[in-house]
């Protein structure tokens, strides 16, 4: 079976996980466990995207950084929109139609949220 090399904070829960030996004078800090015990594989579950890639927390505002810098481009004459390639294109009418689409809803959503006394 698999070790790994665990650190626990105060509560004595997993704080940080190693696969590799500790670094030299800090064999102290670090504790073997088999990678197959419960705690390991929840501490795993509960940070696995950032564990896989740790960019992934920052990726959905930097797409939306992205779309807003494409139509200022595109707004100053700096690029047209079919400039892009045809990928690009599709994918950026993608999440323009679903933005819309989810504006709609939620200027729906609150419309019937309105008190009926309150309208005139």
């Amino acid at each position: 079976m698999a070790v790994v090399y665990i650190q626990r904070d105060a509560q004595q829960q997993i704080s940080a996980l190693r696969r590799d030996l500790p670094p030299v004078g800090q064999e102290a800090y670090w504790h073997a466990i088999e990678s197959q015990q419960p705690e390991v594989l929840a501490f795993l579950q509960a940070v696995g995207p950032e564990i896989e890639n740790p960019l992934a927390s920052t990726d959905l505002g930097l797409a939306r950084v992205t779309e807003d810098l494409i139509d200022l481009l595109i707004d100053q004459g700096l690029i047209r929109f079919t400039d892009l390639p045809e990928g690009a294109q599709a994918k950026l009418m993608e999440r323009r139609t679903r933005r819309a689409s989810l504006n709609r809803l939620s200027l729906l959503e609150s419309d019937g949220d309105a008190d009926p006394a309150q309208l005139p």
